[in-house]
C-alpha cells in the first residue's frame, strides 16, 4: 500500500509539474505576442495625426492607439480624476477633461496626463483661468472595464474614479450638468459624450491654450504622454513565477523522497543490528 501511494503521489506531482511548465511557456508565448503588439502600437503612434471629426464614424475596435487631432474647448468645471499607478514613486491621478469639439461634433474625454496628489489643488486653480481654444493631439484609447469587486467604490460626487468606466463617468457628468447627454439616441449630438474611447494626450494641450505662457502651463499642468503606461506587459514576470513554482515543486518532491529513502535505510540498519 505504501509503495502504491508513493507512485500515486509521484504521478500527481509530475502532472502538476507539467501543468506549471505549460503555464510558463504559455506566458512566454503571450510575451512574444504582447511585444509584437506594442511594436505595432508604437509604430501607429508615430504616424501623422488624422482629423478626428472627419473620421470619427469610421473608427472601430481595431483602431486603438490611432493618432488623432482635435480642436475644441475644455470644460474644466466637469473635470474628473482617475486614480492611477505611481509615477517616479509618487501616487497620483490621471486628469480626464471633457473637450467640447468644434463643428458641434460632440464631447470627448481627454486624458490630459498625470498629476500627483500634491498637485491636485494647484492644477485645478490654474485651469480655472484657461478658457481658450485647445488643439489636442493624442491616441485613441479603448479602456476595459475592471470588475467592481477588484476596485474601491468610485466617488462620482467628488469626481474621483478608480475604474475607467466611461459610461459611468459620462452619466455622472450629464446628471450634474444640463449641457450634456451620456449617450444613446439623442437629437442634439453636439452634447453627447463619447463613451467608446478617450484620447490620451501626446503632449500637454495647455501649451496651446490662449492667454497663458508655456512655462506657467508646464509647471502646473499634467504630465502628458501617459499612453505608454496604458498597455501592461507583465508576462515575463508571470512566466518566471510559473517556472519558479515548478522548480520549487520538483525540489520539494526530491527532498521529501530523499528523506523517505534515508529513513528506510536507517530502519534497515537497525534491523540488521538487532539480528547480530
Amino acid at each position: 500500500m505504501r509503495f502504491r501511494a508513493r507512485w500515486l503521489v509521484s504521478i500527481a506531482v509530475l502532472c502538476l509539474f507539467a501543468i506549471l511548465l505549460i503555464l510558463g511557456f504559455w506566458q512566454l508565448a503571450r510575451l512574444e505576442w504582447k511585444n509584437k503588439l506594442l511594436a505595432q502600437l508604437e509604430a501607429r503612434a508615430e504616424l501623422k495625426a488624422v482629423d478626428y471629426i472627419s473620421q470619427k464614424n469610421k473608427f472601430g475596435a481595431n483602431d486603438a492607439f490611432t493618432r488623432v487631432r482635435l480642436v475644441g474647448k475644455f470644460d474644466f468645471a466637469n473635470q474628473q480624476l482617475l486614480l492611477r499607478r505611481h509615477v517616479d514613486g509618487r501616487p497620483g491621478w490621471h486628469v480626464l477633461t471633457p473637450l467640447i469639439l468644434n463643428e458641434q461634433a460632440g464631447v470627448l474625454l481627454v486624458n490630459r496626463g498625470w498629476i500627483s496628489f500634491e498637485q491636485q489643488d494647484s492644477a485645478v486653480e490654474f485651469e480655472k483661468t484657461n478658457k481658450g481654444e485647445a488643439v489636442v493631439e493624442g491616441l485613441l484609447h479603448m479602456p476595459r472595464r475592471a470588475p467592481r469587486w477588484l476596485m474601491p467604490s468610485d466617488q462620482p460626487e467628488k469626481k474621483l474614479w478608480y475604474r475607467e468606466d466611461l459610461q459611468a463617468i459620462a452619466e455622472s457628468i450629464a446628471s450634474g450638468s444640463a449641457n450634456y447627454s451620456s449617450g444613446g439616441a439623442v437629437e442634439n449630438t453636439s452634447t453627447k459624450i463619447e463613451t467608446r474611447w478617450v484620447v490620451i494626450a501626446d503632449k500637454n494641450p495647455d501649451e496651446n491654450l490662449q492667454g497663458e505662457s508655456p512655462q506657467e502651463s508646464q509647471q502646473e499642468s499634467p504630465q502628458a504622454r501617459q499612453w505608454k503606461k496604458s498597455v501592461r506587459n507583465a508576462h515575463a514576470s508571470y512566466a518566471a513565477t510559473w517556472f519558479l513554482l515548478s522548480l520549487s515543486l520538483l525540489v520539494i518532491f526530491l527532498i521529501a523522497n530523499t528523506e523517505i529513502s534515508q529513513q528506510k535505510s536507517d530502519s534497515k540498519s537497525k534491523v540488521l543490528k538487532n539480528k547480530t
